[in-house]
């Protein structure tokens, strides 16, 4: 019966008394594909993603052709998608990052979240060897984010080297004080978050751009410019 909706699975794994069941209901879920890491009492932990996951050639880079509707793109086996088998010593980490390395023969998807979240985990679980209810719930109240930190440094070390957008220097002066942490009130995140929209966005280019801000040859180039005039311009809208 787990696999006639995805809440009958749900259900069903919340009965399950073992990582080995949890496993053996997830092959039977048929909703849209989810990351799974699944826990019991002894130890064991796996990871595994379910769901149905056609196997089609697009992966979401172009729209099909009309005449390809007639086409019935199967679904990729249980077995085959990304897992960490079952173990007591693994440690598992999912936060939307691209779940398989080199030499997975599907693709899945046309494009993933940056690994930064999957890193933060890792780095807070590094931090210390024993856990508790009470750390792991500080973590998930957590908002440092490691990428956006990143762009403010080095969006500063860009503005700073741009002798012509002398009047964006109070813009980064905020942007330099701030310690990468996501606070209701903090005027700092809310200048990195436009800056990273507008210079940067969200999208196959953000890569791309990622790799010129951190290229130290980078100095005069189009992107340094931008970086200046935008901080520039919202320093002037926050002063309206």
């Amino acid at each position: 019966a787990a696999g006639h909706s995805a809440i009958e699975t749900a259900l069903a794994i919340n009965r399950a008394t073992s990582v080995a069941d949890s496993l053996r209901i997830l092959a039977t879920y048929r909703g849209s594909p989810q990351n799974f890491i699944v826990a019991d009492r002894n130890g064991a932990v796996a990871y595994h993603v379910a769901g149905l996951v056609p196997d089609d050639p697009a992966w979401g880079r172009y729209v099909h052709r009309a005449r390809d509707l007639r086409l019935n793109y199967a679904a990729i086996p249980f077995a085959q998608l990304p897992a960490r088998p079952q173990s007591r010593s693994a440690i598992l980490v999912s936060a939307n990052n691209k779940p398989y390395g080199d030499g997975y023969p599907y693709r899945l998807s046309a494009q993933f979240e940056a690994p930064y979240r999957a890193y933060r985990i890792a780095a807070l679980l590094r931090a210390r060897e024993r856990y508790d209810a009470a750390y792991f719930a500080r973590m998930q109240l957590d908002t440092f984010s490691p990428i956006d930190f990143e762009i403010a440094r080095d969006a500063v070390r860009f503005a700073r080297a741009d002798t012509t957008q002398e009047n964006s220097s109070q813009s980064v002066a905020t942007l330099a004080r701030w310690d990468g942490r996501y606070r209701p009130a903090s005027r700092a995140a809310a200048l990195e978050h436009a800056l990273r929209l507008a210079v940067f966005e969200d999208g196959p280019a953000f890569n791309e751009r990622l790799s010129r801000l951190r290229d130290p040859r980078a100095g005069g180039s189009s992107l340094q410019r931008e970086i200046g005039e935008t901080l520039w311009v919202l320093g002037t809208q926050s002063e309206r």
